[in-house]
């Protein structure tokens, strides 16, 4: 099993559910006696409220250096507006950040959803 390295606190409550979620699906599939290696990094959500795209590229980009090294062989972001920073960040590191909209677009494929609408706040 990889070891995921998961960004979060923006928000720190979406950043639970991506945690329970996780080990819920694991514990699906080796069994609830098991659990995932995941390291977790939360950062000031403050980064996001000042909405400057190069500041929070660049901190994410800080943030998925110091996960790789700690031995993270994939990321996650724990909420859907900080995949903005995936464009930047997924060419300058080389473990794989497993993206919001791939995800999205598998299963909207799956389905033969051609047209999606997205609902956030």
């Amino acid at each position: 099993m990889k070891k995921i390295g998961l960004i979060g606190g923006t928000s720190w409550h979406s950043t639970i559910v991506y945690y329970r979620l996780i080990n819920e699906m694991v514990g699906r599939k080796i069994g609830a006696q098991a659990n995932p290696e995941l390291i977790i990094y939360s950062l000031n959500i403050e980064l996001m409220r000042e909405q400057n795209k190069e500041k929070i590229n660049n901190k994410y980009l800080e943030i998925a250096r110091i996960l790789e090294t700690a031995g993270a062989e994939a990321l996650v972001i724990c909420a859907n507006t900080p995949h903005m920073v995936y464009d930047f960040v997924q060419p300058q590191i080389d473990i794989p950040v497993l993206h919001i909209a791939d995800a999205i677009g598998k299963e909207a494929k799956k389905q033969d959803i051609k047209t999606l609408g997205l609902l956030g706040n």
